[in-house]
């Protein structure tokens, strides 16, 4: 299908932007702008800020009606607003915190009212029934898109250094306009106007749709409560070379790409809520396994928790984007604006709560049967359980198709067990039926 390969292509191309704009690489451009914790969990709000003013996208949309256009015009201007800032920054050895933080605070209020545009547009674009294989698929190819590019920018960062930045940035900024390209081949879907203001209080009296939202918003608050301090911790703390962190991001996108595809088919038959608690389950491990990452440790600890990423994301990035598609009920702009919103209110607190206590915590450090102990790890456990704990929020929401996983897995299981004994006994019966009959074709033995 045409507008699912031109789907497909848009993603390959967003991830040369997006390595730059979050994770290891945009940890490491803050660390040479001189970004300490508390900045840092600043700087991790700025796309939630952003997410809470994304209330007002049913209003753009109802006003201009082109979601295309919209979500191109948004994307385009907050994409090269970032990267023309880091290339002209770096080519003229500015390495300013203020003008850092402002920069990404602009650029991600205007690719954030871009998302929620793009949600609504596309949950229209792909037909229901095909959205788990569809999504399963994009994320697939670009988990591979990650695996070989990210490892590129890690090398050239370690290497290069300042112009390994400056090059990892000109290659974001020729991404962005790939997408932009690929992005207008998609088809506009024309959306029925019926006033944005009654379409948000009818998504606001969706009991069921707000119980999701109260789910975004606490996930979201346990994953930014952590989120920033995970490679700031390798990069400040342990100074593992980005070559290191880049064979362990390949490591987690190969194991990624493999099951993309089994989730995508997996969630069209057991639910999209049934992927979202497996994948939840296994992200909840990571955190804690941090206490426990020094200088001694990592080399395997992080191979760990590659494989463990790998599995759980894979789930989480595919149901977080399907679940609001399957329970919104209505005018899909204004549904995925309160979801977006109530997930920015909850990032927005976790990542500036998050920051102020790894500033207090960033102080202590300490050693343990010879091994370094840094106080910014505490954070760690604590993001572990939350994230646990958001099991809890997403239990309470109604969807259309849920068989819990673990029920899945073992039904499955008990037929492959039932099936062993019954194909040993066809075996058998071939094997004697086809002896016997040679047999008396040979006639009676000497």
């Amino acid at each position: 299908m045409e507008r699912e390969k031109y789907f497909i292509l848009e993603g390959i191309s967003s991830v040369l932007y997006v390595l730059i704009s979050q994770g290891a690489i945009f940890t490491g451009l803050a660390v040479m702008f001189k970004l300490d914790e508390l900045m840092l969990g600043v700087a991790a709000s700025f796309p939630l800020i952003a997410q809470v003013l994304q209330i007002v996208t049913p209003y753009l949309i109802e006003k201009f009606g082109n979601r295309k256009l919209l979500t191109n015009v948004f994307n385009l201007s907050g994409r090269v607003l970032w990267a023309s800032f880091i290339i002209v920054s770096l080519s003229l050895g500015w390495h300013r915190s203020s003008q850092f933080i402002l920069a990404f605070a602009i650029s991600q209020l205007l690719t954030s009212m871009a998302a929620n545009i793009w949600l609504s547009w596309i949950r229209d674009l792909i037909p229901q029934e095909k959205r788990g294989r569809t999504f399963g698929r994009r994320n697939l190819y670009t988990s591979l898109t990650t695996l070989l590019v990210f490892y590129g920018y890690s090398e050239l960062v370690d290497n290069f250094k300042k112009n390994g930045y400056l090059l990892v940035t000109i290659s974001g900024l020729i991404g962005s306009i790939l997408s932009f390209h690929y992005m207008k081949k998609l088809k506009d879907i024309p959306i029925k106007r019926v006033g944005a203001l009654a379409a948000v209080t009818k998504v606001i009296q969706d009991r069921n749709f707000m119980k999701l939202s109260i789910f975004f918003m606490f996930w979201n608050f346990a994953i930014t409560f952590t989120s920033p301090f995970f490679t700031y911790h390798l990069i400040k703390n342990l100074h593992v070379s980005f070559r290191f962190i880049g064979i362990c991001t390949v490591i987690s996108s190969l194991i990624a790409m493999v099951f993309y595809r089994a989730f995508g088919n997996l969630s069209d038959e057991i639910g999209h809520k049934s992927i979202a608690e497996f994948g939840i389950s296994f992200a909840s491990i990571t955190p804690a396994l941090w206490l426990f990452m020094n200088t001694k440790t990592y080399h395997y600890l992080l191979l760990v928790d590659a494989m463990i990423t790998g599995v759980g994301w894979s789930a989480i990035n595919l149901s977080m984007v399907t679940l609001p598609m399957e329970v919104a009920q209505g005018i899909q702009s204004a549904y995925f604006s309160v979801y977006t919103t109530f997930g920015g209110i909850g990032g927005l607190v976790g990542s500036l709560l998050g920051g102020v206590i790894g500033k207090m915590l960033s102080a202590y450090h300490w050693q343990y049967f010879g091994m370094d102990f840094y106080g910014l790890q505490l954070i760690f456990v604590v993001g572990s359980i939350l994230r646990a704990n958001s099991l809890i929020f997403l239990d309470r929401v109604r969807v259309r198709k849920h068989v819990p996983f673990r029920r899945y897995f073992f039904n499955s299981l008990t037929v492959v067990i039932r099936r062993i004994p019954f194909r040993l006994h066809e075996h058998v019966y071939t094997f004697r039926r086809t002896f016997l009959r040679r047999g008396s074709k040979r006639g009676p033995s000497r």
